[in-house]
């Protein structure tokens, strides 16, 4: 009943319910690292058959700041790119007073000592409207910028419906200029505050698919710019 969205290698998980039927507002985040055990010294040239042996840990901890601004269940959540922010959102959901018909946004970055994940600024409400705005318990999907420039090539309504400063982008990633998400391209595009790279992969916008609310199921798609 709680969201999850990544970024690098740390998971974001907000709200949900607990086993009292509680709905929460906190924000989790778990970290994964890999630490490499150094591998013995060999006479051989050839390239091992297997990767070095090493360790992998988990750790779990609270972001105070990223608190969510009320309890929230059932909803999702995703990071979007803007210019050189990264914005965190979480989507629909219920709460204790009904159905959460908005759209909660925050940017984030990450401390550069700690390199915990941050709010990085105030929270904004947007309140959705339509069938959109009445549903939990859907499902999200980030999208690449790439990818939403190949929709639009197939949906006029939704080509119609982006910003200008969006499509401009969208098109020089067709023609090209944009490097592809490489690790030779990424290594010379630009970093942004939360320590992710600008490039055709960042996702830009998300699918909301499905769901329900209190008189239906739901099997229909939206796009959220």
């Amino acid at each position: 009943m709680q969201s999850f969205c990544s970024v690098g290698n740390k998971l974001i998980v907000s709200g949900g319910r607990d086993i009292d039927g509680n709905i929460l507002s906190d924000t989790w985040v778990l970290t994964a690292t890999y630490t490499a055990t150094a591998p013995e010294s060999t006479t051989s040239t050839s390239t091992p058959a297997t990767p070095p042996a090493g360790s992998f840990a988990l750790r779990w901890e609270k972001s105070g700041s990223l608190q969510l601004p009320k309890p929230s269940c059932a909803h999702t959540s995703f990071l979007q790119s803007v210019g050189e922010d990264l914005l965190f959102h979480t989507v629909g959901g219920f709460s204790y007073d009904g159905l959460a018909g908005y759209i909660h946004s925050c940017a984030i970055s990450t401390d550069t000592t700690t390199g915990a994940i941050q709010r990085a600024g105030n929270w904004t409400t947007k309140t959705m409207s339509g069938k959109v705005a009445t549903r939990f318990g859907h499902c999200l999907s980030a999208l690449p910028r790439a990818f939403l420039a190949a929709l639009t090539q197939t949906d006029a309504k939704l080509s119609r419906r982006i910003p200008a400063s969006m499509k401009a982008k969208m098109v020089s990633v067709q023609q090209g200029s944009v490097a592809p998400a490489t690790e030779t391209a990424e290594s010379s595009a630009p970093t942004t505050s939360a320590g992710r790279r600008a490039d055709s992969s960042a996702a830009v916008a998300a699918i909301v698919f499905g769901g329900v609310d209190i008189e239906a199921d739901f099997n229909d798609l939206w796009v959220l710019i």
